[in-house]
């Protein structure tokens, strides 16, 4: 059987479908299936419903359909979307917020989402400044390399003080994938320091 994270379909709005897609959105039984039909195929028209119902679980959604529900506000109105997504980054009572850039933008990528990745650099959690740097390293152009190598720095900085062993930790494969980016253009200097990151101590 399929898995909603295996779908890898273009959202394709069919207007003509929102009165079952909205029925099957209030009443259906499996609410990840929902999400990503609304996604997938709901006309800007059935925002507002689904605004409405994403605020009131918007601290405790299931990971899985708050993507959808993300990718679909994003769709229809990127400025709101993104807002919406910058604050639910910010709820760590559970651990989606860790991958939510990854699972949201991916797939779903606008512009003005650059200035809350950027941002995510600076995110104390490992998980979510991997999560900005992979999102940059697929949409963004070569301008984000130096802010990604800064926040590798400081990574790599306050995980010296926690005495991880050289080579022993995420930050190095990440290092790795980005010097076999081939979205990037790297000055010499900086595939110099990348290599050198792959060699230094970074969370574990």
């Amino acid at each position: 059987m399929y898995e909603m994270a295996d779908l890898q379909l273009a959202a394709t709005p069919q207007p003509e479908l929102d009165s079952i897609l909205l029925e099957h959105f209030k009443t259906g039984s499996d609410q990840e299936v929902a999400a990503f039909y609304i996604y997938q195929f709901a006309s800007p028209a059935l925002l507002p419903e689904v605004i409405a119902t994403y605020h009131t679980q918007e601290k405790t959604w299931d990971p899985e359909r708050q993507r959808f529900y993300l990718r679909y506000w994003l769709r229809c109105d990127p400025e709101a979307g993104v807002e919406a997504l910058a604050q639910a980054l910010t709820y760590r009572s559970g651990g989606g917020y860790r991958n939510l850039l990854q699972r949201v933008l991916n797939e779903c990528w606008v512009p003005s989402a650059l200035p809350v990745v950027m941002k995510a650099l600076q995110d104390p959690d490992f998980d979510v400044v991997n999560g900005a740097v992979r999102v940059l390293e697929l949409h963004a152009d070569s301008a984000s390399i130096a802010p990604v190598i800064a926040a590798l720095d400081r990574v790599q900085k306050e995980t010296d003080r926690k005495g991880v062993q050289p080579g022993k930790g995420r930050g190095t494969y990440l290092a790795m994938d980005l010097l076999a980016s081939k979205n990037w253009t790297y000055t010499t200097e900086q595939k110099e320091h990348l290599q050198a990151m792959k060699e230094g101590p970074y969370l574990p």
